[in-house]
């Protein structure tokens, strides 16, 4: 049986909104991992042989972006292909966009995955989805949009 080919790292359980169908509480102030501990967690992702991806989630991961960064070029340093979930709330202008999203391929980052919906979109502005998204196929970066539906 082959094992688990991607690993979600929820790096914190802090998020800039409150979306109605999260499950973090929003008045809380949620705990982060802390750099060490995340490190060590990616140590143990890189000696399972099926693990190929990492995908840095929370909360709302930008709101740690040096630890981010840091943990991007960690795990991209072990062989580990990564991946960054956001909720765009960040990417308020297409050049600091740019800035954060080329720090971040440098480090390594392989995919975008923009949480993009009418639950997010109550709270972060279009605009700021379009900046991720056209920053990151600039950048050459996968992306994907994920988006949760409400049924009827």
């Amino acid at each position: 049986m082959k094992g688990p080919f991607r690993v979600g790292l929820l790096i914190t359980e802090r998020c800039n909104i409150a979306c109605a169908h999260c499950w973090l509480d929003p008045s809380s102030n949620g705990a982060d991992m802390s750099l060490d501990e995340a490190k060590g967690y990616i140590d143990q992702v890189s000696r399972i042989p099926s693990v190929e991806w990492i995908s840095f989630t929370g909360g709302e991961p930008f709101l740690l972006p040096n630890i981010l960064n840091d943990l991007v070029e960690y795990a991209s340093v072990k062989g580990i292909r990564t991946e960054c979930v956001t909720n765009c709330s960040w990417a308020d202008t297409l050049e600091k966009t740019m800035e954060t999203l080329s720090t971040l391929r440098e480090s390594g980052l392989d995919v975008m995955n923009i949480s993009a919906d009418d639950f997010h979109m109550e709270f972060v502005p279009f605009e700021n989805i379009r900046n991720c998204f056209e920053a990151a196929k600039t950048l050459g970066l996968k992306t994907v949009i994920m988006s949760v539906a409400q049924a009827g």
